[in-house]
C-alpha cells in the first residue's frame, strides 16, 4: 500500500510533466476507466507507439474474429495512435503498474482471457500475476538483451519461475539457458 501511494505521487508529478493525462492516471493504479464488455477480453500491451503500430495487423485479425480487444500502452503518444487508428473499436487503458494490487485490481475488473505483449521488458509480477490465474501469455516481441540476461541470472530461481510462465517465441537460446 505505501508502494501504490508513493506511486500515486510519482504518476501526479509525471501529469505535471505531460507524461501522463490528468484525468486517467489513475488506470496506472489499475482502476478502470471504462466497463469491462465482452465474453472474453483479449488483453494486447504495446510498450509504446512502435509497439502499438507492430500490432495493428494483428488486432485488425482479432477485430474480424470478433474477439473483445483490450489495449494498454504505457505512453500519452501511444495511447493517442490507438485512438486515432482505432477509434472507439477496441477498448483503450494505460497499462498498470507492476505492482502486485494494483495488477489484481486491473485483472479482476477485466478478467481476461489472454495476455499478447509487445514490448521487450520483462515486467515480473504481471507474469506472475496472469499465471497464478493461468490465464495464457504471448509475447510477439520478447527479447533479452546480453545486459538483462547477465542480470536474470543473479537471480535464476527467480527466472526460473518467470520465464516457464511464457510461451518463448524470441530469443530462444538465451531464454531457455535461464530457465
Amino acid at each position: 500500500m505505501l508502494l501504490q501511494s508513493f506511486m500515486r505521487l510519482v504518476l501526479l508529478y509525471r501529469v505535471r510533466q505531460g507524461k501522463e493525462e490528468k484525468k486517467r492516471y489513475k488506470e496506472r493504479l489499475g482502476y478502470a476507466s471504462l466497463r469491462r464488455v465482452g465474453e472474453k477480453v483479449v488483453w494486447l500491451h504495446a510498450a509504446s507507439v512502435g509497439e502499438t503500430a507492430a500490432l495493428v495487423p494483428l488486432i485488425n485479425f482479432l477485430k474480424a474474429k470478433s474477439f473483445t480487444l483490450l489495449l494498454t500502452t504505457g505512453t500519452v503518444t501511444a495511447a493517442a495512435f490507438a485512438k486515432n487508428r482505432f477509434g472507439n473499436e477496441i477498448m483503450h487503458q494505460y497499462a498498470p503498474l507492476d505492482i502486485k494490487g494494483v495488477l489484481e485490481r486491473f485483472l479482476d475488473h477485466w478478467r481476461v482471457s489472454l495476455s499478447i505483449v509487445c514490448e521487450s521488458e520483462v515486467w515480473p509480477q504481471r507474469i506472475m500475476q496472469l499465471a497464478e490465474r493461468r490465464i495464457p501469455q504471448i509475447w510477439v516481441n520478447a527479447s533479452l538483451s546480453e545486459r538483462s540476461y547477465k542480470n536474470w541470472l543473479k537471480r535464476k530461481n527467480f527466472a526460473q519461475f518467470i520465464y516457464l510462465s511464457l510461451i518463448h517465441i524470441s530469443e530462444p537460446t538465451r531464454l531457455r539457458r535461464i530457465s
